[in-house]
């Protein structure tokens, strides 16, 4: 075969290749800019026959305009301009998250995150709300599998004006959660989850190759700065392998029950699947001196029938284990789904996490729930006063519209979790707000970790020191909450004398 040959025209001022042996125009070329239309009638009409050269240009115009008219009417509207990501060099020290935003209400809260300008803003579920059906009341089903509710609440959500002036300024990056897959509470058994994900990749402008478009459910991750200053950024599917949960109509605090650990292990239940979970080892593996971990449910809370991670008691445990048997360090977790905030704190355990978990919720961004409506459909969330749960509530749940922030002083090694207010809702109403009571931009949950001491397993240590870590009267803070054997040595609290590194005897 005789290779084409290629020589160069000029476009717009921009040399670029150009086939010589074309016969016959590119419509689509011809109806791009003014230089390429010139090209196109040049090549394409005979030279030297006035008459016929007017005709054939006529023509390749006319097509050209019927080209451009039927690409505007049948092509889809080209995606908003988006900030790109942060390069892979970038040292982070501010991250904003946020969770539950519906596409049809205002969402004022775009203009809190651009005040607070962040490095990265990650979406942590129910991005849009684009039902096509609710598993909590399977009598209704409102569409079929390709699912028109979630495609226009998606076009919605891309036209919205707030959306896409600060998706231009501000990176972000995302995970679907149950209403966002197309079905309320939904796990893997959804019908509609390969048409979500498909049009989350389209409407985030995921590559062809890229490797989520190849394997099961939207599991990513991203990193971030080199040692010691490294962010690890990673997104959990919480929806796509997940396990049917086990219903409960007389909870108290919720929907569901949690499996025993019988039943779990004989039905072999997940909240990952194994895919997932491999490669969730594999990343924190990944040398990290934080990790971000998305999971767009709650990891941590134990106080109520919602949907969180404890539903399935082993998945939890197989979790807490891994943290230490990879000796990832760093480890934050940040969730969302609850349409309320909080902050939570699990204790270093023997055989599981060797230091304490963390974990801020951050939900919702339009419509968080307010107290008032905690009756019949909508029981209590949570407990305020649950002293037998094993992993403790730090404050009141937050009944404000708000986002949640990590900042990272990496000079003073020191990680701030807030919780952040996003409007002026004074009680956010279920789909609206009485104006006027609250700040936006306020700080209503905070709690800051040093990266070296609460984010890491102790130091090996047992023999007497000099300098205890801290005072006594700093261990006898923490008695009514951890095990002075155990957990609060890992908050810097020494109660048995173990060594800070200096002074040893």
């Amino acid at each position: 075969m005789t290779a084409a040959r290629v020589g160069t025209v000029v476009v717009d001022g921009e040399v670029v290749p150009h086939n010589l042996e074309l016969q016959q125009p590119d419509l689509r070329a011809a109806a791009g800019a003014p230089a390429a239309r010139e090209v196109f009638v040049r090549k394409a009409c005979p030279a030297g026959r006035p008459a016929a050269a007017i005709t054939c240009s006529f023509g390749i115009v006319a097509a050209a305009l019927a080209y451009t008219l039927f690409y505007l009417i049948a092509a889809p509207p080209p995606l908003p301009v988006a900030a790109p990501l942060p390069s892979a060099d970038r040292v982070l020290t501010r991250v904003v998250h946020g969770s539950c935003s519906k596409q049809t209400l205002p969402q004022p809260f775009w203009r809190t995150v651009g005040s607070l300008a962040p490095d990265l803003f990650v979406y942590n579920g129910d991005i849009v709300y684009g039902d096509c059906a609710d598993v909590a009341r399977p009598h209704e089903a409102w569409s079929e599998p390709a699912c028109e509710e979630l495609r226009t609440a998606w076009a919605d959500l891309f036209a919205h004006e707030e959306f896409t002036s600060a998706r231009a300024v501000t990176p972000v990056i995302g995970m679907p959660d149950d209403h966002d897959y197309g079905l309320n509470d939904c796990g893997a058994s959804n019908p509609y989850k390969q048409t979500a994900k498909d049009l989350f990749l389209e409407r985030f402008g995921a590559a062809e190759d890229d490797p989520r478009r190849s394997r099961g459910g939207l599991y990513t991750s991203h990193a971030f700065g080199a040692a010691p200053n490294r962010t690890q950024v990673i997104l959990l599917d919480t929806r796509w392998f997940r396990s049917e949960l086990k219903r409960d109509s007389g909870a108290a605090h919720g929907r569901y029950a949690p499996y025993t650990e019988a039943e779990a292990e004989a039905g072999r239940l997940t909240m990952l699947g194994e895919e997932q979970w491999a490669w969730l080892e594999a990343r924190l593996r990944e040398p990290a001196d934080l990790r971000l971990v998305f999971s767009t449910v709650q990891v941590l809370s134990t106080a109520h029938g919602w949907e969180r991670w404890g539903l399935i008691p082993t998945e939890v445990r197989r979790l807490r284990r891994l943290i230490r048997s990879s000796a990832a360090r760093g480890v934050v977790f940040l969730s969302g789904d609850r349409h309320v905030g909080g902050v939570y704190v699990q204790p270093a355990a023997a055989g599981l996490n060797p230091y304490p978990l963390y974990e801020a919720t951050a939900s919702s961004l339009t419509h968080t729930v307010p107290p008032s409506l905690a009756t019949g459909d909508e029981p209590p969330h949570e407990p305020d006063a649950d002293l037998s749960s094993s992993a403790r509530r730090l404050g009141a749940l937050l009944h404000l519209n708000h986002v949640g922030s990590v900042d990272v002083d990496w000079e003073a090694r020191a990680v701030t979790l807030r919780l952040i207010t996003d409007d002026t809702c004074a009680a956010p109403a279920w789909e609206g707000c009485q104006q006027g009571g609250s700040t936006a931009g306020a700080t209503e949950r905070s709690v800051t970790l040093r990266l070296d001491v609460d984010l890491a397993p102790p130091p090996e240590c047992g023999r007497p020191c000099a300098t205890p870590l801290n005072p006594a009267a700093t261990c006898a803070a923490f008695e009514g909450l951890f095990s002075c054997a155990g957990s609060s040595e890992l908050l810097g609290c020494n109660c048995t004398g173990c060594c800070a590194g200096e002074g040893e005897l």
